[in-house]
C-alpha cells in the first residue's frame, strides 16, 4: 500500500509494507497526516507491466 498525505493521491507518498505501525514516524511520516491510501499492485505478469522477470 502507499499512503499519500492528502486527499486525491497527492502530496507526500509512504510506503506501507505488511505490520504494525504505532505512530506515523515508524513509516517515515514527518507529519500524523495520511488522508489516501492505494493498494500496489503487481504489474509483473501483466503484458503491459513494467517488470521483466530475467532467467
Amino acid at each position: 500500500w502507499v499512503g499519500y498525505q492528502y486527499p486525491g493521491y497527492r502530496g507526500l507518498q509512504y510506503l506501507l509494507e505488511k505490520g504494525d505501525y504505532k505512530d506515523s514516524s515508524d513509516f517515515g511520516a514527518p507529519h500524523p497526516q495520511v488522508q489516501s491510501v492505494r493498494r500496489i499492485r503487481d504489474m509483473q505478469w501483466h503484458q503491459r507491466g513494467a517488470f521483466h522477470p530475467s532467467n
